[in-house]
């Protein structure tokens, strides 16, 4: 069983890899209690965002649809992008994609 700490950084990579696969560049912030894990950036327009991925399962209702956890994050200019491991499902907040000047993936 992974720790949280092991959960939390296969989100940090998963992310990273969504958004490279994407032709987005990532960095990732080297201070652990900042804000934000990574930052995007869009070379094309020139356009970053600060990002934090929060890494859980989904959990499914009676009728089989999927629960999605809130975006809790209390930074303005900090957008927030879930990872799921057992799917290895990434999904974002609203205006993460328009904010980086893309068309979302899906």
């Amino acid at each position: 069983m992974l720790s949280c700490t092991r959960k939390g950084v296969l989100g940090e990579y998963s992310v990273a890899e969504h958004f490279i696969k994407l032709g987005l560049e990532v960095f990732s912030n080297h201070v652990p209690d900042g804000p934000a894990d990574l930052v995007i950036w869009n070379q094309e327009t020139n356009t970053h965002i600060n990002v934090d991925v929060k890494t859980h399962k989904l959990h499914s209702r009676k009728d089989g649809t999927k629960m999605f956890p809130k975006s809790a994050n209390n930074h303005p200019h900090v957008y927030v992008v879930h990872y799921e491991p057992v799917s290895g499902s990434v999904w974002t907040q609203d205006g993460v994609y328009e904010a980086l000047g893309i068309n979302s993936p899906i």
